[in-house]
């Protein structure tokens, strides 16, 4: 290959290491979008806050802006959802070898590119017009180092994009769903299957074991909000123990628990649902829904003392939908009234 073309590859190469790394250090202009890329969305699976489109999702994203706007760092506005979801919000890359290799790639690149233009300058100098050298100091000798060399850079090089376009796929987030998370979304919307339906499915997907365990959660999760919501306890607590029985994920074992409790509270089972409730924040610190349910039940029992503590949390979490605030502000209100 001749030389020159050689040494365009190699620098070309290089710059797309160093560009790879600037724009996946940063993908949007938006400082909150910024943010939310790094946090989960508490009520989706595997999506952020900056690619769900969930009220939840939304809300968190003011709060950012929020955040953002008294003075808060990116970092320090991760740390406050951190403080109250818990470490598993936060999506950034991990920092184990796997998340200094990651960031590493673009610097590694850029002083390759560094050391190239140097060798190139070296050997330009030693190979220059006759004319131009000093009469003391001898011609220099042919020489095809300089080619190995700049080939040796190309393999590096080439190296390196692989490395980092295979870090930057296995170390980011990854919303189910997709090919490579091996997720399978259905293409129907659950809201057209009636329960005896969805009921069967779920009944069969249960049988294939190639069907992912999150998925069929997700399923069941949604046929138990039905009967819960049409008052059906009796379905929805059995539907709700299936979830905790098959693997789920930290939210999905929340959303069971803490709809349990209710159902519990509902049947007067007070000490077993005390305790559902505080598994499911416990499990996951961002379930507000949980925390309200338990809170409702402490001022029902004449335990304002503490439900205050819940509420006063639950006016502080960005995923409480802005018409509930106000009733829980005033909920609020009447527990310290009463203490």
């Amino acid at each position: 290959m001749n030389r020159r073309l050689l040494q365009w590859a190699v620098l070309l190469a290089l710059a797309s290491v160093v560009l790879w790394g600037v724009v996946t250090g940063d993908a949007t202009g938006d400082p909150a979008l910024a943010v939310a890329e790094r946090l989960a969305c508490p009520v989706c699976d595997g999506e952020s806050v900056a690619a769900s489109q969930t009220d939840v999702a939304r809300a968190m994203l003011e709060r950012i802006r929020a955040l953002q706007a008294d003075g808060l760092s990116n970092d320090e506005v991760v740390g406050w959802f951190v403080a109250r979801y818990g470490p598993e919000i936060d999506l950034q890359p991990p920092r184990d070898l796997g998340g200094i290799l990651l960031r590493a790639v673009p610097v590694v690149a850029l002083g390759i590119g560094i050391g190239v233009v140097a060798r190139l300058r070296r050997a330009s100098s030693a190979h220059r017009d006759p004319s131009e050298r000093p009469p003391d100091r001898p011609a220099a000798e042919p020489s095809r180092l300089p080619t190995r060399t700049l080939a040796g850079i190309g393999v590096v090089a080439i190296a390196l994009i692989a490395a980092a376009f295979g870090l930057g796929q296995f170390l980011q987030p990854r919303a189910q769903g997709t090919p490579v998370s091996g997720e399978i979304v259905a293409p129907v919307d659950l809201a057209s299957i009636t329960d005896g339906t969805l009921a069967a499915t779920i009944a069969a997907f249960a049988r294939d074991p190639d069907v992912p365990r999150s998925q069929l959660n997700g399923m069941r999760l949604a046929l138990a909000e039905r009967y819960f919501e049409a008052g059906n306890y009796r379905d929805a607590a059995t539907v709700f123990r299936d979830v905790l029985d098959a693997e789920p994920t930290a939210p999905q074992a929340s959303e069971a628990l803490g709809r349990l409790g209710w159902i519990l509270w509902v049947n007067d089972e007070v000490d077993a649902a005390e305790s559902a409730f505080e598994r499911a924040t416990e499990v996951f610190a961002g379930n507000g829904e949980a925390r309200f349910f338990h809170a409702v039940m402490l001022l029902d029992l004449g335990r304002e003392h503490e439900a205050i503590p819940l509420l006063e949390a639950l006016v502080d979490d960005p995923s409480v939908p802005e018409g509930l605030v106000g009733e829980i502000e005033a909920m609020l209100a009447a527990a310290r009234a009463a203490t």
